[in-house]
C-alpha cells in the first residue's frame, strides 16, 4: 500500500520544487538586467561586412574576387592609397558601386559604424594617420 503525503509534506514538495526552479532561472541570467548592447568595432564590422570580399588583410584576394569583375578594391595598393579619400569610401560603402560587385550597406550600417569601418581600413590597411586626417579636415 502507497502512502499518500500528507499537507505538510506536499508543502514541503511544493517548496523545494519552488527553489529549484527558482533557483535554475537565476542562474540562466533570466532576471538580470538586460545587458546594452556594446558598439562593434570598426575590426569587428568590417570582418563582418567586408572581408567577404575585401579579404582579411584588405588586399581583395579572397575566394571570391576570381569571381567579380571587376575585382574587390585592394586597400593595400599604394595606388588605391593616394586617391582613395574618406567621402569617396563612404559614397562607395553607404551607396554601392555600380557595375561592381559593392552593393549599399545604408540600410544595415548606421553613420557611426560606417565611420568606423573607414578609420580601421584607413588605419590598418592603408596605413594612414586617421587621428591626423579628422583634424585636418574639421579645421577651417
Amino acid at each position: 500500500m502507497i502512502n499518500m503525503p500528507d499537507k505538510r509534506e506536499w508543502l514541503t514538495i511544493s517548496l523545494c520544487l519552488l527553489a529549484t526552479m527558482l533557483s535554475l532561472l537565476v542562474d540562466t541570467g533570466a532576471f538580470a538586467a538586460p545587458e546594452k548592447e556594446t558598439p562593434k568595432t570598426g575590426e569587428t564590422l568590417y570582418q563582418t561586412t567586408c572581408a567577404v570580399c575585401h579579404g582579411d588583410q584588405g588586399n581583395g584576394k579572397t575566394w571570391v574576387s576570381g569571381t567579380l569583375n571587376p575585382p574587390p578594391r585592394n586597400f593595400t595598393d599604394p595606388v588605391v592609397v593616394q586617391y582613395l579619400n574618406r567621402e569617396r569610401m563612404r559614397t562607395s560603402i553607404l551607396n554601392g558601386r555600380p557595375g561592381t560587385g559593392m552593393q549599399p550597406w545604408k540600410a544595415r550600417l548606421s553613420e557611426s559604424e560606417t565611420e568606423a569601418i573607414i578609420d580601421y581600413i584607413r588605419a590598418t590597411f592603408m596605413k594612414l594617420d586617421v587621428e591626423a586626417e579628422k583634424k585636418k579636415q574639421s579645421s577651417p
